[in-house]
């Protein structure tokens, strides 16, 4: 037989059960987001680093042959500029590392005038051709010496002045290209590079600029973590013990029958006037009182305070058993019948307590 208990209480703990047991899989779903977190999983650097040095034709005003670099150069007296590239990768474990590179000169026909220096042509010169490199240990070293004869690219650049007659400034850019991929256990790593030394020249004298590279990089991914064991069981504990509730709850368990007026009207009685109330075991004996019925309750409550009595009744296990509710005096039973208020049958006999 299922028990009965109150349809609020019953609702309560279903509604109750059901949203903790969401609230914790919305904390393990909420978790195990956060155990996926983003990580180094492996780290690289990349260097390119590029040197020169500019040799000198002979000429009055340098005794030396060769000059060094972050210096202005008079293009007259320029032979040629011997430069190194050299790139460098560095992972912190073996990798399987290919790639190709090249080297190449870009000669460029420069307006500067307006908002900015702006590109009319250019030319592109293959100084190194494309050339493959690979290596399993996870460093690589590339390292190539160029020299850079000035006089062709300037010959060119005349070239074209004289063709198109308009002369413009000229940048040469001596790029190296690097395409790498790297096959590490966590993943590929791909890199596109392009140091450059860049030599602006059409007057009569330039400086060199260099776009080195180095930078340290890492490989990132998602690493998962170990949650906690405990955490995880008492989550798990949480869930079984709640499901067991709302199943149990349901299954075993019914809605109470709604309080009819009568117990709502005793249960207010016993609620407003506790202190008022004394329960006797067994019924009076009436000894030839005279009864009064009281009309209402509050009547009767009127009339202890003024005889400074007790409201009596004889007890019940089931309350809505009690019907009367008496006050004793020397000769007179003042009595309160709730049955016969609520069933509204007309009152027997009797004077109302004044």
């Amino acid at each position: 037989m299922k028990k009965k208990i109150s349809k609020n209480v019953r609702l309560g703990v279903i509604i109750f059960s059901i949203v903790i047991i969401c609230g914790v899989l919305i904390n393990i779903f909420v978790q195990r987001n956060e155990e996926n977190e983003k990580a180094a999983l492996y780290n690289y650097s990349n260097i390119a680093n590029i040197s020169y040095q500019v040799s000198l034709k002979p000429n009055s005003l340098f005794s030396e042959r060769h000059l060094g670099e972050t210096e202005v150069y008079l293009t007259e007296f320029v032979e040629h500029i011997d430069t190194d590239f050299t790139y460098e990768f560095n992972g912190e474990s073996s990798a399987n590392i290919s790639g190709v590179y090249e080297i190449v000169a870009v000669l460029e026909g420069i307006n500067n005038q307006g908002d900015g220096p702006k590109t009319v042509w250019k030319e592109e010169f293959i100084i190194k051709p494309s050339t493959d490199f690979n290596t399993v240990d996870g460093y690589l070293v590339i390292t190539e010496n160029i020299p850079l004869t000035l006089d062709k690219y300037i010959d060119f650049a005349e070239e074209v002045a004289t063709y198109t007659r308009v002369r413009l400034a000229s940048r040469l850019t001596v790029n190296m290209n690097i395409n790498l991929a790297a096959e590490t256990e966590h993943g590929m790593v791909e890199e596109k590079l392009a140091p450059s030394l860049v030599i602006p020249f059409g007057d009569n004298q330039f400086e060199i600029l260099k776009n080195e590279i180095a930078e340290e990089k890492s490989l990132m991914g998602t690493m998962e973590s170990i949650p906690s064991s405990s955490a995880r069981i008492l989550q798990i504990v949480i869930i079984v013990i709640l499901v067991a509730v709302v199943v149990y709850t349901m299954v075993f368990t019914a809605n109470a029958k709604p309080k009819g007026r009568y117990e709502r009207k005793i249960e207010k009685v016993f609620k407003e006037h506790q202190e008022r109330l004394v329960a006797l075991q067994t019924e009076v004996i009436n000894n030839h009182r005279i009864t009064f019925r009281v009309k209402t309750f509050e009547d009767l409550v009127r009339v202890a305070d003024e005889l400074t009595r007790p409201i009596m009744y004889v007890y019940s296990h089931n309350y809505v058993d009690i019907k009367n509710f008496f006050v004793l005096d020397d000769i007179y039973i003042y009595l309160y019948d709730m049955s016969i208020i609520e069933s509204n049958e007309p009152q027997e006999e009797g004077t109302s307590a004044p």
